[in-house]
Formats: structure tokens, sequence, C-alpha cells
């Protein structure tokens, strides 16, 4: 999760560098939201980074999907937080060590079609 409490552009390489030491055949990042019910949900309307009656607005469909709430930062804002998972999908997907892996397990036009298909997921963030 990108821009959760706490977060610094330090843990936030530090989170990418480990995914990528771990050498995985996947990673998912994703922009911390902050979800009801949750512990995280309940600090951040205590520091007034979030509406308390936002879900209940989006539920009742008096807020749209791209107003989710984003946690704001002195370090970023909503736009910094898209570049940096954007960076994170970069620093994970376009090592030259990950490349070379896909590219030797391809073994039939599914395999392509799906290399396609994550070219343009990736491409869309």
């Amino acid at each position: 999760m990108i821009g959760y409490l706490g977060e610094n552009m330090q843990t936030f390489n530090d989170t990418v560098n480990m995914a990528c030491d771990l050498n995985l055949d996947y990673a998912s990042f994703s922009i911390t939201t902050p979800l009801p019910a949750t512990a995280l949900f309940n600090e951040c309307v205590e520091l007034g980074l979030v509406d308390p009656d936002y879900w209940k607005k989006y539920t009742l469909l008096q807020q749209k999907r791209l107003d989710f709430p984003v946690l704001e930062t002195e370090l970023w804002d909503e736009a910094k937080l898209h570049k940096m998972l954007k960076e994170a999908y970069t620093r994970f997907y376009m090592r030259p060590k990950f490349i070379m892996n896909r590219l030797c397990r391809i073994r039939s036009l599914a395999d392509i079609g799906e290399l396609i298909k994550a070219a343009v997921i990736y491409k869309s963030i």
C-alpha cells in the first residue's frame, strides 16, 4: 500500500525494493484507501483526513469512485501518490531479470496474450 500513514520516501523505497528482492512472479501495489470499520479508517477520521460519512455517501451514489479518499500528507498529494504507484510498478515489472524470466517462460500464444494484457494494464496506470 502506497501512502500509508507514517510512510515516507525511504519506507516507500524499502517496500518496492523488498518486492523486487523477493523475486516474485507478480506484485500488486495500490494507493492506501481507508476502508470503513478498520483501525486505519478510524485513525484517519480522528486526524481529519477522511470524511466520516464518505462511505455512506458512496454507497448512496452521492460520491464517485474517483473520489475515494486519498491520504495526502506534507510529503505528497494525490498526484504524487499516482506517480509513486506508477514508479512501483515500473521498478518491479521493468527489471531486466523479470523481463528475461517472463520471456523465457513463453510456451504458447496464450502466454503472449497474457503479456499483452499486462502491458495494456501497465499503460493505463
